[in-house]
């Protein structure tokens, strides 16, 4: 589970560093103003992650795999011909150019469950916890599902 926690810390990123792109994501003053903010933002990332998915299902490729902010820069460079195409072609070679926007495969990680504090019921943070060995086998083939 540590992958998928993994993944949704790489959600809230894409709210507050890629999606917002201000130093300060929320500038409104009243409570309304910020729910409304909030609820764009929210908005926003649905719609660039609903994106994803069509693409993703449409070339049979795994989601996760496929770019956030390379999503966004096609959006923000075809949004403004969408009103010229007709509505179904124009999203057909959106998703295509989505499609494109392919991750490099991320690494298999594994830390070990050490801290830095001396009085502690963990093991103390040394020079062999530095580089621990990676795993062998992907975490599909590592997890066993019983029924």
């Amino acid at each position: 589970m540590y992958h998928e926690r993994w993944e949704q810390e790489l959600a809230f990123d894409e709210l507050k560093t890629h999606l917002s792109g201000r130093a300060v994501p929320i500038r409104s003053k009243t409570p309304a103003g910020v729910v409304q903010e909030v609820y764009g933002l929210v908005l926003a990332h649905y719609l660039i992650r609903r994106v994803i998915h069509d693409a993703a299902v449409t070339g049979s490729a795994d989601p996760d795999r496929l770019s956030f902010v390379g999503t966004l820069r096609v959006l923000w460079r075809r949004l403004p011909e969408s009103p010229a195409a007709p509505p179904s072609d124009w999203y057909r070679d959106l998703l295509r150019e989505v499609r494109r926007q392919r991750l490099r495969p991320r690494r298999p990680r594994w830390y070990p469950r050490v801290i830095k504090r001396k009085m502690s019921n963990w093991a103390k943070k040394r020079s062999e916890h530095r580089h621990p060995p990676q795993p062998t086998k992907t975490f599909r083939e590592a997890v066993v599902v019983l029924n």
